[in-house]
């Protein structure tokens, strides 16, 4: 299992979804920005925590992505760029796991955060069905872990992908 996480902010619960999520891990990186979507700078100490990270080596390897800017008439930043960079970083991310051998592979934000008995079962359906892809329904919390949104969203977020020499992410028009 490689896991892509992708940062730019929110580092702070990182340090959770690592300790939930390191002991399934072949390989974790890192796809990090110190510019956002918009132009933003990053926290001035991101850098300094992951590399803490690293070195703990509860992450494996760190990119840092430039985000690729498009900008309106009106010389404000287009909406797209956001979408476009994401997909990109989740790309290298891909890659990076490929790479690194891995044959599943799991694309995060830091603040996604999952039970490791739940995980470990939904990992050993997921080899066992010999699926290519799976989904797991998320549970939103409001600022606090006991405000939860009830009832729950029905938005499905992506779990695993195996890893094909075609895997890729990629913009597709919804019709």
């Amino acid at each position: 299992l490689g896991i892509s996480y992708n940062i730019f902010d929110g580092e702070e619960m990182l340090p959770f979804a690592l300790k939930n999520l390191r002991p399934f891990a072949k390989f974790i990186v890192v796809v990090y920005q110190k510019t956002s979507n918009y132009g933003n700078p990053c926290d001035p100490k991101l850098l300094q925590k992951l590399e803490m990270l690293k070195t703990a080596g509860i992450i494996d390897k760190l990119f840092l992505y430039e985000p690729k800017l498009i900008y309106n008439e009106d010389k404000s930043v287009n909406w797209k760029s956001g979408t476009l960079n994401e997909i990109e970083k989740r790309e290298i991310g891909l890659k990076i796991c490929r790479a690194n051998n891995c044959d599943t592979f799991m694309t995060l934000d830091c603040d996604e955060l999952y039970d490791p008995t739940q995980f470990k079962w939904a990992m050993k359906d997921f080899e066992k069905g010999g699926y290519d892809t799976s989904f797991t329904q998320q549970q939103l919390y409001y600022k606090l872990p006991t405000m939860q949104l009830d009832p729950p969203d029905v938005w499905y977020q992506p779990l695993f992908y195996k890893i094909k020499k075609d895997t890729k992410f990629e913009m597709q028009e919804n019709y």
